[in-house]
């Protein structure tokens, strides 16, 4: 392995009918060797998953994380409450928090050692996302989805 090379392991555990093992599909481990000095481990033990949050135009969010350090990894899912855009209920979208200025849309992500501070930006459709079958671009209604948030540290 070269300086600072990293290796990345994400395992999830799939049951026969499609779904996953709840308690294997959160797991992420994280390798980080330096050569130079030795090898040095550095795992991803802490682990936090917010409760479905509501999206509103200009909101902000305030989330206890309770990692006991900044989070090194978030992550961010819109979950479908409202069909919509050929997606169904309960599917979850992974999206990168982003702020589009020429529309302001998006969100801010502010972590720190005790909370995940969101601010949703002033627009009534927070993202676009491409349409489930088509891909085509698609504004969502904010009251069709909620927001989880995963953190790990």
């Amino acid at each position: 392995m070269t300086l600072a090379q990293r290796r990345v392991r994400i395992t999830s555990e799939h049951n026969g009918d499609g779904t996953h093992n709840a308690a294997a599909q959160d797991t992420l481990n994280i390798t980080v060797e330096h050569n130079s000095d030795g090898t040095h481990t550095s795992g991803l033990s802490a682990y936090y998953e917010s409760a479905e949050q509501t999206i509103t135009a200009a909101g902000s969010l305030q989330l206890t994380h309770n990692l006991g350090a900044e989070p090194l990894l978030i992550q961010c899912y819109l979950i479908c409450k409202t069909a919509e855009a050929n997606y169904s209920i309960d599917d979850k979208l992974l999206i990168q928090p982003y702020f589009f200025t020429s529309q302001p849309r998006g969100m801010s992500i502010v972590p720190d050692a005790t909370y995940i501070n969101i601010r949703y930006s002033i627009h009534s459709s927070m993202t676009d996302v491409a349409n489930k079958t088509t891909g085509a671009n698609f504004t969502i209604i904010n009251a069709n989805w909620k927001l989880i948030v995963r953190a790990w540290a």
